[in-house]
């Protein structure tokens, strides 16, 4: 089943693809199977608790929506692993 989310005003599908990228931890997956744009925060490297920079950057601007994303992917996909260079 394919589910939908938002981001920076586009709708986006959630592949099994996606969800087996995000089950492993696997970074450049996640990034390809949901289309995040390289100035995106990554939703696997921000946590409930981040908060975004205070500017006007495209990453302060989609930092909500990625959040949002993740708090998404985890309702689908269960949390994902710990990738221990980016804690």
């Amino acid at each position: 089943m394919v589910k939908r989310w938002s981001a920076v005003t586009k709708r986006r599908e959630v592949s099994p693809e996606a969800i087996r990228a995000w089950q492993t931890g696997d970074w450049l997956g996640v990034y390809k199977t949901l289309q995040i744009r390289p100035w995106w925060p990554h939703p696997l490297d921000i946590r409930e608790g981040d908060t975004p920079p205070d500017d006007d950057t495209g990453w302060a601007e989609a930092f909500p929506e990625m959040l949002e994303l993740r708090r998404h992917m985890i309702e689908l996909a269960g949390e994902p692993p710990v990738n221990e260079s980016t804690d």
